[in-house]
């Protein structure tokens, strides 16, 4: 039986609303290869990654590659983004919210406008609310 230590780097992200603390935990191999694990509450996401590519660490690695990627790896059942069909919906949402902003007064008439025509484009698709309402 062989026993071997390693370096284990630990995170903690506390003191989020509505949300259990997270803790992070990025192991790296050798240059090039590594492990990131993040837990919340009973639910653990974990993944290896054996060719990261030369002179990248797991977390520079991580902060590097964009968001789908990541959720594909850490959680592959998980939809990463927004098929066709939930863009209708999305789409009629934000509609009514930027009518609904504008009967009380919340938002301009130009910013009304631009947020309607800017629904055109699926980035339209991920503006919030509160960001309609700025």
């Amino acid at each position: 039986m062989k026993i071997k230590q390693s370096k284990i780097k630990k995170i903690l992200i506390s003191e989020i609303k509505n949300l259990d603390p997270i803790t992070v935990f990025i192991e790296d191999f050798n240059q090039g290869a590594g492990e990131k694990t993040v837990k919340c509450y009973d639910r653990t996401w974990s993944n290896f990654w054996g060719a990261m590519g030369e002179g990248y660490s797991v977390q520079s690695f991580f902060v590097s590659c964009d968001d789908d990627y990541i959720i594909g790896k850490l959680s592959p059942s998980l939809r990463p983004s927004i098929y066709e069909d939930d863009e209708s919906v999305i789409l009629s949402f934000l509609k009514r919210e930027i009518l609904k902003l504008r009967r009380v007064d919340d938002i301009t008439k130009d910013r009304a406008r631009g947020n309607w025509e800017g629904l055109g484009s699926k980035a339209g698709c991920w503006v919030s609310t509160k960001k309609l309402a700025k």
